[in-house]
């Protein structure tokens, strides 16, 4: 049985805010944010973990240019967000590409 996956992509704030308006208050649901190595990525990143701790069990991915499709994928399989946050444009890309590879488990909002 194929599992499928209920994600939403969030891109800005604006955006994600309104995601979490509609996601229950439930703490099973995941949230997997992948994003780069950096400072400032690092910093957007533990924002939203604190900012959301209490709605969701977060999960966090650090990507890089030498990240597979596979790899993510094995996340995903572990995880099974609810929301994915990506976190700049490598993480973008390779979501994508996930989200074309695997259209039978990956659902939108």
């Amino acid at each position: 049985m194929k599992r499928r996956w209920r994600t939403a992509l969030c891109i800005g704030t604006a955006v994600f805010v309104s995601v979490v308006q509609q996601a229950d208050a439930n703490t099973t649901d995941a949230l997997l944010i992948l994003s780069p190595k950096g400072d400032l990525f690092e910093s957007a990143k533990n924002g939203l973990v604190n900012e959301l701790k209490d709605m969701f069990v977060i999960s966090t991915l650090e990507v890089s240019e030498t990240m597979t499709v596979d790899e993510i994928h094995k996340i995903f399989e572990s995880t099974s967000p609810r929301v994915v946050v990506l976190i700049g444009n490598y993480a973008i890309r390779l979501y994508t590409k996930h989200a074309r590879e695997h259209k039978e488990e990956v659902a939108s909002v």
